[in-house]
């Protein structure tokens, strides 16, 4: 891949959304998730500035069109007669001798073509993970500063262990 070439995020949008439950399960209208997921890429500092397409399955909803920009996104539906998949192979077929293309899906269909079109690819989880690793390993990360703050240097032990000793004579002494 040469650098000079603009790099374009590709992602598949509806597994992505499956890959992260817990942001979405609360949502019971797809419109809704899709939303929320849009809002959220959008909000993600590292991901403002990048060129991004986001490919749903299906038809768009009523009002919509196929194809529209949600800020700095391009938002693609593959239509009743094409899923998602299909689309995004398409555009990395298309796209990947002209653009540095980083491709976000688990389905291995995709990333093999990916792949074949010397195009990088992540799992849907990896993205969450790097999109939103302070809230993924949040709790993780609080118990791993409780226990750090809690764990006494050899002198501490030291003291601890003398004063219990000066305990236990005190009490074997009454």
């Amino acid at each position: 891949m040469t650098q000079n070439k603009p790099e374009y995020l590709i992602i598949d949008g509806y597994n992505v959304i499956e890959a992260a439950p817990e942001l979405f399960k609360k949502m019971a209208a797809l419109e809704n998730r899709r939303d929320h997921l849009l809002r959220m890429i959008q909000s993600t500092p590292h991901l403002r500035n990048k060129k991004i397409i986001v490919v749903f399955d299906g038809s768009s909803p009523t009002g919509i069109p196929k194809k529209y920009r949600h800020h700095n996104i391009h938002v693609i539906f593959s239509g009743a007669q094409q899923e998602a998949d299909q689309v995004i192979q398409d555009l990395i077929r298309k796209e990947a001798p002209r653009k540095s293309l980083l491709i976000i899906s688990s389905d291995q269909e995709i990333r093999n073509t990916a792949r074949d079109h010397h195009a990088r690819s992540s799992s849907s989880k990896a993205f969450w993970q790097q999109t939103r690793p302070n809230r993924s390993n949040q709790s993780e990360s609080k118990t791993a500063d409780y226990t750090k703050e809690q764990e006494l240097s050899q002198h501490e032990v030291q003291e601890w262990l003398q004063i219990f000793k000066e305990g236990q004579q005190g009490n074997d002494e009454n």
